[in-house]
């Protein structure tokens, strides 16, 4: 995902930061989508 970066020791170290900054971004972008939908939207959750 642009603009998900991250630094780490280890490569265990890195992929933990890396998932933490990427979660990060997810919420920020559900925000950003939640407000440019209004008040008429529907959230569904997608389930494998």
């Amino acid at each position: 995902m642009p603009g998900v970066n991250s630094q780490g020791a280890t490569r265990d170290e890195l992929i933990d930061n890396l998932r933490e900054a990427l979660s990060e971004a997810i919420e920020l972008n559900r925000e950003d989508a939640r407000k440019a939908a209004g008040a008429v939207y529907e959230e569904v959750a997608i389930q494998p």
